[in-house]
């Protein structure tokens, strides 16, 4: 059952449990973790710095990198990146 995770860092499986426990008050499948897994973003720190220096200079910013941004910033708290 949990061989559907192998393929993915011990590390980012084990943070993926914490997650899942801050907000679940059930036991997660592996499908429930594969999905916190499979959300992630691909980190890129010098893409990042890009879009906020971007943003803190008032160019315009498409809605998909306001996304990234704010998934970046998520990720980098939960310890995913």
């Amino acid at each position: 059952m949990l061989n559907r995770l192998k393929d993915y860092p011990i590390d980012d499986v084990r943070k993926a449990f914490e997650i899942w426990i801050d907000r679940k008050t059930i036991f997660p499948t592996p499908a429930d973790i594969k999905g916190i897994l499979d959300k992630r973003i691909t980190v890129d720190k010098g893409f990042y710095n890009r879009l906020c220096r971007q943003k803190s200079d008032g160019d315009l910013m498409l809605d998909s990198d306001l996304r990234y941004m704010r998934e970046y910033k998520k990720q980098m708290k939960e310890g995913l990146g």
